[in-house]
């Protein structure tokens, strides 16, 4: 089982991600109260693209209450 992305990973999912996000705009992005690594992209088509730096990167039905109310000071 793979821990990391690849280079090759990353730009695999670019290309398929442009797909699905194209002429999207992002509207906000949230970070995770459990894992700092964790990051969900909101776009303007309601479609939320999840980020765990170096190990993952999906679309998700990601839940906003599990996000905090007031965002640090990354965001």
């Amino acid at each position: 089982m793979k821990h990391q992305f690849t280079a090759l990973d990353i730009a695999a999912s670019t290309l398929e991600l442009a797909h699905i996000l194209d002429s999207s705009r992002l509207v906000n992005i949230y970070d995770s109260e459990l894992n700092k690594r964790t990051f969900v992209f909101k776009f303007s088509n309601n479609k939320r693209l999840l980020i765990d730096y170096g190990s993952r990167m999906h679309m998700t039905q990601w839940m906003e209450q599990n996000t905090q109310k007031i965002p640090t000071s990354f965001c």
